[in-house]
């Protein structure tokens, strides 16, 4: 019984973030739409001379209000499925399509130097436990996690 309230208790607390980054975002509009542009303008800087990624990053452009709402509509759904414990591997899998782009989108630690790597490095590592979390969720569900214990078992 211990173990599956833990169990819960960490999934809500994987999910808070989300749900917080979510209503965040619907709240501050204009900042995650600007945020978004300014990645993919980013990103344009650092490899759009590879051929035909210029193009895939104007495109992307052009929808960026699509791609923060659907950003949004993944963390809050994702987040109060998980959270509530309904549906966790659903919920568990939005939060990845989520969050492993939004990582590579947002924390390309790679193309810069000085504070700004080791800040963006961080960002990165700490969503890749994130993800760590999220894939545990997916492998155990909400099923019954074993304690190790021999339970009724004589040796």
């Amino acid at each position: 019984m211990g173990y599956k309230v833990l169990a819960g208790i960490g999934r809500f607390l994987v999910s808070l973030i989300f749900i917080a980054l979510g209503i965040t975002s619907i709240l501050n509009w204009e900042i995650a739409k600007s945020e978004l542009s300014s990645a993919l303008a980013n990103w344009e800087i650092y490899i759009g001379y590879i051929e035909g990624v210029s193009f895939v990053i104007q495109n992307l452009l052009t929808v960026v209000p699509l791609l923060v709402v659907l950003g949004i509509a993944l963390q809050i759904l994702g987040g109060f499925v998980v959270s509530l414990s309904l549906r966790v591997r659903l919920g568990s899998v939005l939060l990845l399509c989520q969050l492993v782009p939004a990582n590579l989108l947002y924390n390309y630690f790679w193309f810069l130097e000085g504070p700004a790597m080791q800040r963006s490095l961080m960002l990165f590592l700490k969503n890749l436990s994130i993800i760590g979390a999220l894939l545990v969720i997916i492998a155990l569900g909400q099923g019954e996690v074993s304690g190790g214990g021999s339970k009724g078992k004589s040796s």
